[in-house]
């Protein structure tokens, strides 16, 4: 002030990121198994990968995805369904709940 006096003053910030990331899964393939590699794993993710496709996942502070063991649901003939699944999780720790 004008008299020469001063005052500081702190202030501490906590900032928290709380918004969850999103994931985002490949389309749904429907194919032949005649399509399928000879020795086709169904567990094999890179595989799985390669064949049909990544998720994405986006975030206000960036995020990665991971892919889950699929749930498997073949016959001995090889008929049926392979469920993909997937997570995101961001830098703070906060994981996708689609």
């Amino acid at each position: 002030d004008k008299a020469g006096n001063a005052n500081e003053c702190v202030a501490n910030v906590e900032v928290l990121d709380k918004i969850k990331p999103f994931c985002v899964a490949p389309f749904n393939v429907s194919i032949p198994c005649t399509s399928l590699p000879k020795e086709f794993n169904p567990y094999d993710t890179l595989t799985l990968q390669s064949l049909f496709g990544v998720a994405s996942a986006s975030d206000n502070c960036g995020a990665t995805w991971q892919e889950i063991e699929p749930i498997v649901n073949l016959s001995d003939c090889k008929f049926g369904t392979i469920t993909r699944r997937f997570r995101t999780i961001d830098r703070v720790g906060n994981t996708s709940i689609n």
